[in-house]
């Protein structure tokens, strides 16, 4: 199965700089970052549930509720390209309690409620409005169920690690219709596990080797979705990590999206490419960080 359309000419590439982008779930963690990273290069309109947007962020963020397709369709107006990031955030319950004999868990359930009814709305809102493009926020984890693949490549069967990840996998299968029924531009990312994120998780690769392979700087996934804004492929499912000294996730389709990872995770610390000729400069050595764990 091929995952991008390599035909596209050079010469055929989208414009970028200026274009009027709708980022939803704006005032998440991951979302805050990527905003702050991709302001100066576009025209940014942010939204977020209307019980995360202050009195102080209201000239800054739209308050909609993505499950109310009513409130959806005005987003759309004179947008370019979505950035589809909304999602049920896993931290809000992180202190779940066990569910009862008749009861199921609650995040799951909100990730099957929400993820999969929001990203609808958006896409169909997004088809009416005349919308071209949409970058969907997807998950690597679609792939992580396989604990013995040695690779993950976006062509691979999904052997999706959770819940979450089949909520995220009907995403990209919503991308794959619109693409095929409306020739609406749908490109997927599958973002790896960010960095920084929250504590509990922002220093496990240092230590774990595995975990080095799939994980991602913010800054990194600022310029995936970057390359995805302006790349000459109209659809397609990428990887986006960033580099490791494990190097299990495949990135052949997100380079030829545009994608350059700037990052790198290894036992030696954290590094950065402060060019594009492969050069890697130490940021943050492994013995100089400390867990917050």
């Amino acid at each position: 199965m091929t995952t991008f359309n390599s035909s596209v000419k050079e010469s055929e590439k989208r414009p970028g700089a200026g274009q009027r982008v709708l980022i939803t779930g704006a005032r998440g963690r991951v979302a805050v970052a990527v905003a702050g990273l991709l302001s100066s290069k576009y025209q940014l309109v942010l939204t977020d549930l209307p019980s995360a947007v202050s009195e102080e962020t209201a000239e800054k963020y739209l308050p909609a509720d993505l499950m109310d397709f009513a409130q959806v369709v005005p987003l759309m107006e004179g947008i370019d390209t979505v950035v589809h990031l909304a999602v049920a955030a896993g931290v809000l319950y992180e202190n779940r309690a066990e569910p009862g004999p008749l009861e199921v868990d609650s995040f799951e359930e909100a990730v099957l409620r929400v993820n999969p009814m929001t990203t609808y709305h958006v896409f169909e809102a997004a088809r009416r409005a005349g919308v071209r493009r949409i970058i969907y926020a997807s998950s690597l984890t679609i792939q992580l169920g396989d604990l013995d693949s040695p690779r993950f490549s976006e062509s691979a069967p999904a052997e999706p690690q959770s819940v979450y990840a089949c909520s995220k996998l009907l995403g990209e299968n919503l991308a794959r219709l619109y693409h095929r029924l409306h020739g609406m531009e749908t490109l997927s990312l599958r973002i790896g596990q960010p960095f920084p994120l929250v504590p509990r998780f922002d220093l496990v690769w240092r230590h774990n080797f595995r975990a080095r392979s799939v994980s991602v700087a913010v800054e990194d996934i600022a310029g995936a979705i970057d390359a995805a804004i302006s790349s000459p492929i109209p659809h397609g499912v990428f990887n986006v990590v960033s580099e490791s000294d494990n190097p299990r996730v495949d990135l052949e389709g997100a380079r030829k999206m545009g994608y350059l990872p700037r990052y790198k995770f290894s036992g030696d610390g954290l590094s950065q490419r402060e060019d594009g000729n492969g050069d890697w400069h130490l940021v943050s050595p492994t013995s100089s960080l400390k867990s917050n764990e």
